[in-house]
């Protein structure tokens, strides 16, 4: 008896890939959260302008935390059938418009420069926001972590007969 595993040891593959970088994405705030409580429990939490500086980053750190927890667990629910979506219409300008201003200081610590191109007129597209706000958000990331300094991304919407065709280009 012959049996062909090749789809199966690619999902393994495919799998300890995703929770390595997984646990370096959780890493990567937990770090910082440490890093800064650490400084604030040295005595940095006696001035009042470091204190409210880190805190605020705390806040930050654990939002983007619960924001990787919860992109684990729509996939879980993509993966068993249970995810679901949320349609409702938006303007295809603002949903980029609302993916950038996100991530604008990262874009500025970079040393990038992006442009929004969305022509005037786009009519409202029937998505689950959230959902694709985050697709643009990651796909922005990507953009941001390999574009060189002094580069730039372009985000566009564009329209044809009933398609919407979002692009981030770096």
């Amino acid at each position: 008896v012959l049996r062909d595993v090749t789809d199966l040891r690619r999902l393994e593959v495919v799998r300890r890939e995703f929770v390595a970088n997984v646990s370096h994405e959780l890493k990567t705030p937990l770090a910082s959260i440490r890093a800064l409580a650490d400084t604030l429990e040295a005595g940095a939490i006696d001035d009042p302008e470091v204190s409210g500086e880190f805190l605020g980053r705390i806040v930050y750190e654990v939002d983007r935390l619960n924001g990787l927890v919860e992109e684990l667990l729509d996939l879980g629910r993509l993966e068993s059938g249970r995810l679901v979506l949320d349609y409702r219409p938006v303007d295809p300008a603002t949903l980029l418009s609302n993916a950038v201003a996100r991530l604008q200081e990262q874009i500025d610590a970079a040393g990038l420069s992006l442009e929004i191109d969305a022509a005037p007129g786009l009519s409202p597209a029937m998505l689950d926001v959230p959902r694709i706000e985050q697709v643009l958000i990651n796909l922005i990331q990507n953009a941001i972590k390999f574009t060189p300094v002094g580069g730039s991304i372009v985000v566009r919407a564009a329209e044809s007969e009933s398609t919407l065709r979002l692009e981030v280009r770096d």
